[in-house]
């Protein structure tokens, strides 16, 4: 006696069903197991490439290192050319720190295009400072650039309760110097230092060295 059509659908669409459970387990089970492999695989390269210093870890990039730190709420991803430990041994004067900046106007001084590039790593501090804007010192206040692009001029005796100052200095000297005082943060180098030194400032600020 053959069964019921009725019957016979149900059991089709039991086993329709039932299959296609299956099939669902087998896709989440491999899916799982690819995220695993990848995670693990990722984990090995990037602990192949990642230094330490200070509990702070630094992740081996293209350009670089790489750096995350937590600070008031905020996730700063800090990118630099060298490690700390690569630019300690440059001569540092006065210990900058973020709270000297914060909820200021930061100006910064800068003319040459080195110079200028190396004034851009401290962008970084636009989430605490009130605004950035790039200015010239006086010796340079009749240059084509500062007239041309209107740039205000200042140095060290403009800073006060509401205002900050960032001099960026490439000189021909070998040694690098780090000078702060009173929220005036000046950074001289040659122009294969200037880099180093204003990475190791940007480390001081963030409490890294």
């Amino acid at each position: 006696m053959k069964p019921a059509p009725l019957q016979t659908k149900r059991k089709e669409a039991r086993k329709k069903k039932r299959n296609q459970t299956l099939f669902g387990l087998i896709i989440i089970l491999l899916m799982i197991t690819s995220v695993i492999g990848y995670a693990a695989l990722s984990n090995k390269e990037r602990t192949q490439e990642q230094e330490f210093y200070n509990n702070q870890v630094f992740f081996k990039t293209d350009i670089g290192w790489q750096t995350q730190i937590d600070i008031d709420n905020k996730n700063i991803v800090l990118n630099t050319h060298y490690l700390p430990q690569e630019v300690e041994n440059i001569t540092s004067e006065g210990n900058p720190l973020l709270s000297d900046f914060k909820n200021k106007k930061l100006f910064l001084i800068a003319t040459t295009e080195n110079e200028r590039g190396a004034a851009y790593l401290f962008n970084l501090l636009s989430e605490f400072t009130i605004r950035i804007q790039l200015a010239c010192p006086i010796e340079e206040s009749e240059s084509e650039f500062c007239i041309e692009n209107n740039l205000p001029i200042k140095d060290c005796e403009d800073v006060g309760f509401n205002t900050a100052i960032i001099q960026i200095k490439e000189t021909n000297e070998t040694v690098s110097i780090i000078n702060f005082k009173n929220a005036c943060l000046i950074i001289k180098g040659n122009e294969d230092n200037l880099i180093k030194a204003t990475e190791k400032a940007l480390f001081m600020i963030f409490g890294i060295i």
